[in-house]
């Protein structure tokens, strides 16, 4: 883990940047559940669905979008959190 968001407006939401296995997850306190909103488990690439050592993560003002630092490609992806 090189990152974790813990959203003020959503408290019981916790977001994270688990970069070795190259997945973004959230936790949801409320239900318990923890699901994988970016990337896909244990397979890094560089489509629009994977990442590769994902490292940092930021989230727009009004929550609605996760930026993700892809390290290894070299770029930022952009989650919509409303259609996850």
């Amino acid at each position: 883990v090189t990152n974790l968001i813990a959203p003020m407006s959503q408290p019981s939401s916790l977001y994270i940047c688990d970069s070795l296995n190259h997945r973004i997850l959230v936790w949801n306190a409320d239900d318990q559940q923890m699901r994988v909103i970016g990337g896909h488990t244990g397979s890094f690439g560089s489509d629009a669905t994977r990442l590769f050592r994902p490292f940092s993560l930021a989230l727009d003002e009004r929550r609605n979008y996760l930026y993700i630092a892809d390290q290894a490609n070299h770029r930022i992806q952009r989650v919509d959190l409303n259609s996850r």
